[in-house]
């Protein structure tokens, strides 16, 4: 998954300033691309001013390119998906002139939606992992993406999303034990290997 600090970067870069990426953003090698969007990254909020308060995911593949945009509150806020995808077009594709009918990634309609206010957060772990592991299985070469997407939406169920999210919390807690609830911790190998084993228990790939 592209850690959300680098989709800041990639979205706050001007049209000069992509010429450079490369120094900043290393091309992506992978196929397909996972990568969180916050309402922050919307056009409607100048200079992302906008502290945000939701996420959702995109799966980009690559060599296509295509999008689909997961998102547990419908159509919360298309704009910011299609700005992300933007700003992803010209990282995997730089030089090439993307219109805006390019750049919009498709919709998931078969996403169920969250039951609260606040586990938008949890649907990206959730589908990120779940993304991971159909599409490492998968024996078609091109892969079906929309065939994959409909297999985890059938997965990230509101019950299934709320067992995540007591097994995440119960993660932490063991790992606030392991480290102490140091906020800075240089963890051992010792301790990078209970970390393995711990986020490998909780079902992330």
């Amino acid at each position: 998954m592209f850690p959300p600090s680098v989709v800041e970067v990639l979205c706050t870069l001007d049209h000069a300033s992509f010429e450079d990426v490369a120094a900043i953003v290393p091309r992506p090698k992978e196929g397909y691309l996972l990568v969180p969007v916050n309402d922050r990254y919307s056009p409607s909020s100048p200079g992302h001013a906008s502290l945000g308060s939701h996420w959702r995911l995109l799966l980009v593949a690559a060599s296509k390119p295509v999008a689909h945009h997961l998102d547990s509150l419908g159509d919360c806020n298309q704009s910011a998906a299609n700005a992300v995808y933007a700003s992803i077009l010209k990282l995997i594709q730089p030089g090439k002139n993307h219109s805006k009918a390019t750049a919009v990634p498709r919709k998931v309609h078969c996403l169920q939606g969250q039951v609260n206010g606040s586990d938008c957060g949890i649907y990206v772990l959730l589908l990120s992992s779940l993304l991971h592991r159909q599409l490492n299985k998968s024996s078609s070469d091109p892969c079906d993406v929309d065939a994959v997407v409909e297999a985890v939406c059938a997965d990230a169920t509101p019950d299934n999303v709320g067992r995540f999210r007591q097994a995440y919390l119960d993660w932490l807690q063991k790992w606030g034990d392991i480290t102490h609830h140091q906020e800075h911790v240089e963890p051992s190998q010792q301790i990078k290997a209970r970390f393995l084993k711990l986020f490998s228990d909780l079902g992330v790939e």
